[in-house]
């Protein structure tokens, strides 16, 4: 029997996520409804990323997400956030338990344009844009990390902690 994530018992899935800044400092972030059948609620902005696959670990799940998503493949930092959350997604009508690695890293230029590589990969996409850090502070919608504006300054700085912060939800 296929295990369907509920609330009380969602499914474990363990992700990476990237910080992608731009030569202006300004971070990607992509404007996702967790339904896509309903993109006017509970729109979330978040960093490029997703699920590991099967024996996969952090890193190169947030390489191979990168490339999916973006089209950019740029030396990664080393992991500097950690993120354990449950949630409900839409459009799979489950709960899940991700535990995810967040990892920096830049590109070249200002705000250049995704190439992404898997099509189906953006099913949740709205739009993305590159924000700034005050941009991401007067944010209306809901930004993921709740505390990403608090915990970037550093990031932006390349003044990575020794061990990863938890960020919470």
């Amino acid at each position: 029997m296929t295990h369907v994530g509920t609330e009380a018992d969602p499914i474990p899935r363990p992700g990476a996520r990237v910080l992608l800044l731009d030569a202006e400092d300004r971070l990607l972030l992509f404007r996702t409804a967790p339904d896509p059948r309903k993109p006017d609620k509970d729109i979330i902005w978040m960093t490029p990323g997703g699920a590991s696959d099967p024996g996969e670990a952090p890193e190169q799940t947030a390489r191979r997400e990168l490339v999916e998503e973006t089209g950019f493949s740029p030396d990664l930092g080393p992991c500097v956030w950690e993120r354990r959350w449950t949630w409900y997604y839409g459009a799979h009508e489950t709960w899940f338990d991700t535990l995810e690695y967040f990892y920096p890293t830049r590109v070249g230029g200002s705000a250049p344009e995704l190439h992404p590589h898997v099509d189906d990969e953006m099913v949740s996409l709205l739009e993305y844009q590159w924000l700034s850090l005050g941009e991401i502070e007067a944010c209306k919608e809901m930004v993921s990390p709740l505390r990403l504006a608090e915990l970037l300054p550093p990031i932006i700085t390349g003044d990575y902690p020794a061990i990863p912060i938890q960020t919470g939800q």
